[in-house]
């Protein structure tokens, strides 16, 4: 075992002089895509910053304030290995943890080029429950999602912080994950 490399999550300057200049507080979580090429950390700061490297090069291709808060809110972050049967990607990843699930996946325009060589987008996964949608009724509770596993058709297996397993079904067109 030998350090490899070592990726300088610098904090951002502020847009303002005054402004205060925030750092990473450390890094929350890892992971490499499936073809080892890229890598996602997750600071652990209170803006729950998210990076995306081409960590050979030491090559930040992307950088996101995710979600505000008291660290950590993102508890893991994972690539998504399931292709669709046209070689797409539904997402190409998510983000997960204190009360949230984030699907990103990559923009086939940079929103940002003057910053980034790459730029994602998310949808937030939504806790409701399309078949039984009244609040209370459908038995699906918001919670800390802890952990992510794909499934082969396409589908989403969350584990939550009560011990319940829910199950994310991809879209429809136009619509957003939601659990079932």
């Amino acid at each position: 075992m030998q350090e490899l490399m070592q990726l300088p999550h610098a904090p951002e300057k502020p847009e303002k002089a005054t402004d205060p200049v925030e750092g990473v507080g450390g890094i929350q979580a890892v992971c490499f895509s499936e073809d080892g090429q890229l890598i996602i950390s997750a600071a652990r700061n209170t803006k729950s910053t998210i990076f995306i490297w081409r960590w050979r090069q030491q090559k930040l291709l992307f950088r996101a304030d995710t979600k505000a808060g008291v660290p950590p809110q993102v508890y893991g972050v994972k690539w998504n290995t399931v292709e669709k049967a046209d070689g797409t990607k539904t997402f190409d990843f998510a983000s997960f943890g204190n009360k949230h699930i984030n699907f990103w996946f990559k923009d086939k325009e940079n929103k940002q080029p003057d910053k980034y060589g790459e730029s994602w987008s998310f949808e937030p996964g939504s806790f409701i429950n399309k078949q039984d949608p009244a609040p209370g009724t459908g038995g699906i509770e918001v919670q800390d999602v802890m952990c992510v596993e794909f499934l082969a058709n396409g589908n989403i297996v969350t584990g939550m912080a009560s011990g319940d397993i829910y199950l994310w079904k991809p879209p429809a067109e136009g619509a957003g994950m939601q659990c079932d």
